[in-house]
């Protein structure tokens, strides 16, 4: 007889892990699946805001020009005009001092003798001088005087034309005017003489004006 089964014994000690096994082949893989049905077309988004104007192209070529119109009519002629010659004016100067013995003046300068310095008229005879003005300059020490217009005409030679212009001591300057008629001949010639009673003038100007 098989005697009676004795107590179990004690557990024994779990033995090492085996190494992982060799990884088994991928499977086939599966036919593919059903397309989807397409979807709705979305809404259409609103317009977007105006883009701004780009910039302004150069410009193009000149045009040809257009063919010149006809000539207007000729205009009436006028009747001529009046002669533009009137009253002129001469004038003479010097920056030189004057005294008592008096200087000519004319050609922009001075002389002791009226033929050195007696401007021709541009006028023919029969011209008239109507009006003398002389200005001098004083020093420092106002003196008077006095001026004359001369001429020469073919039969004479540094002849009086005007009355005296009488030159009034002043501050600075003096002036005189003397309007009368002197007839002046073809080539005829002016220049205008200053003189002091005492001292001396530090330089004179005069003017005469002349109708042709």
């Amino acid at each position: 007889k098989v005697g009676d089964t004795g107590a179990q014994g004690v557990q024994g000690k779990v033995g090492d892990t085996g190494g992982q096994g060799v990884q088994g082949k991928v499977g086939d893989t599966g036919p593919q699946g059903i397309q989807g049905k397409v979807g709705d077309t979305g809404d259409t988004g609103a317009q977007g805001p105006q883009g701004k104007l780009g910039d302004t192209g150069a410009q193009g070529p000149q045009g040809k020009l257009g063919v010149t119109g006809a000539q207007g009519p000729q205009g009436k002629v006028g009747p001529p005009g009046d002669d533009g010659i009137g009253t002129n004016l001469l004038c003479f100067a010097t920056d030189q001092t004057i005294g008592t013995q008096g200087k000519y003046m004319g050609l922009g300068q001075q002389s002791g003798e009226h033929d050195t310095v007696g401007v021709i008229s541009p006028f023919g005879g029969g011209a008239q001088v109507l009006t003398l003005v002389v200005k001098v300059a004083q020093g420092n020490q106002p003196k008077d005087g006095d001026a004359q217009l001369f001429h020469d005409g073919p039969t004479d030679a540094g002849v009086s034309l005007s009355p005296l212009c009488s030159l009034v001591a002043a501050p600075s300057k003096s002036t005189c005017v003397v309007n009368f008629v002197g007839n002046l001949v073809a080539l005829d010639s002016l220049s205008v003489f200053v003189q002091t009673d005492n001292g001396s003038f530090e330089g004179a100007t005069a003017c005469v004006l002349i109708a042709p």
